[in-house]
């Protein structure tokens, strides 16, 4: 990652109200606005040749600065191996990319205690976990958590 990223204050705008648009697109926006960090959202790249979304961030001295997992994809629901694999993709768009983060959403679980929930992410996120470690990718916990209203 460049050091620039921790020298001063940046801003990184999401990638998740781009929907639609083509990466080159949305990074023309960005560039245009002086931005120089996207969280990117696997939606995104949808399709696209990673090497030439690469040689577009650098020809252009951005940066990804996370990659969401999506809050579709939440450890904590029935179908745990979906949200893992949603995780997993996120990891190698990062490393492909050059990202230092990914970010994970636990949301809620009406059938779960809170200390539950936290115990299952845990055990569920320990895969993820090392995939990203062996590739010095931190995952980062999303706090908004609860955006659809499902939390009792």
């Amino acid at each position: 990652m460049n050091q620039q990223f921790f020298d001063r204050p940046q801003i990184a705008v999401s990638g998740y109200e781009f929907k639609g648009m083509g990466i080159g697109e949305v990074l023309d926006f960005l560039e245009r606005l002086d931005v120089r960090f996207l969280e990117l959202w696997p939606d995104n790249v949808e399709g696209e040749d990673l090497s030439a979304v690469r040689r577009e961030l650098e020809a252009r001295h951005m940066q990804v600065s996370c990659v969401s997992a999506m809050s579709a994809h939440r450890l904590n629901q029935e179908v745990t191996e979906a949200a893992q694999e949603a995780i997993f993709r996120s990891l190698a768009l990062a490393k492909e990319l050059g990202a230092p983060f990914v970010t994970t959403y636990v949301g809620s679980n009406p059938g779960r205690d809170p200390f539950t929930t936290i115990k299952f992410y845990v055990r569920d996120l320990e895969p993820c976990l090392r995939e990203a470690a062996s590739h010095g990718i931190t995952i980062l916990l999303e706090n908004m958590f609860d955006h659809r209203g499902e939390d009792p």
